[in-house]
């Protein structure tokens, strides 16, 4: 898994297209943080000393994200035949897939790094003490939001070949956990959906509040999307 992290990373941090990636979701999320007034109203309009506005935008940028970095981590292996050269090497098809999800999961991480310097701006442009706590839980429920974002990426990009295809139907199934079930649950279809509400499920960590089957719901999301992606390998021996 070692080998796989380590030249999945080099390829992200090797590609131009990567600091680009980075830059502009960068660039986003410092203005809508501070300057644009929609699709939330900005911290210095808001009037809040925490970053509720920022958490509560990031998933719709991760949206993008996830699929933009996962669409050809496997679907372009599978074009170049390079991955039946990788499986006849002493690694397990599980290895594999956690090596290239670590690689995605530690890229997004690095990205969202510079976003800490919001934390110390807040907390110097404040008049109150800053919800430190918040701020903890809110970075956590991100990651765990990356995770299962990332694992449902993937999982696509190990059906095809084609990074397009990958990419829409990765973007299409994220969405619908985001929105989707927003909008079947309130047309009062099949009130189950509404365990599988992705917002809903966020919004505690937003808030400061750390509940366990929250934790639970993300951690099963990566997992069942992990194991169909290692499944997916293993059916091409």
């Amino acid at each position: 898994m070692k080998t796989i992290l380590i030249k999945e990373l080099r390829y992200f941090f090797n590609s131009l297209s990567s600091y680009l990636i980075m830059g502009i979701f960068l660039l986003i999320t410092s203005f809508s943080v501070w300057i644009f007034p929609h699709p939330a109203p900005n911290i210095l309009n808001a009037g809040l000393a925490n970053l509720s506005v920022f958490f509560e935008f990031i998933p719709w940028l991760i949206l993008l994200l996830s699929p933009i970095i996962t669409m050809g981590i496997v679907a372009d292996e599978k074009k170049s035949k390079t991955i039946e050269l990788l499986m006849t090497k002493p690694i397990s098809e599980s290895e594999i897939i956690l090596g290239k999800f670590f690689a995605c999961l530690i890229f997004i991480i690095i990205t969202f790094f510079p976003t800490i310097i919001y934390v110390f701006s807040i907390d110097d442009l404040s008049i109150t003490k800053i919800d430190y706590g918040q701020i903890i839980t809110g970075y956590f429920g991100l990651i765990l939001i990356s995770c299962s974002f990332i694992s449902i990426g993937l999982f696509f990009s190990s059906i095809t070949r084609k990074q397009l295809v990958a990419f829409v139907l990765s973007f299409i199934t994220i969405l619908f956990f985001l929105e989707g079930i927003t909008i079947i649950q309130k047309m009062e279809i099949l009130e189950v959906f509404q365990l599988f509400n992705l917002t809903e499920r966020a919004e505690g960590f937003y808030k400061g509040i750390l509940d366990l089957k929250d934790v639970i719901f993300f951690i099963s999301i990566t997992i069942v999307f992990l194991l169909l992606s290692t499944e997916t390998l293993k059916r091409r021996k």
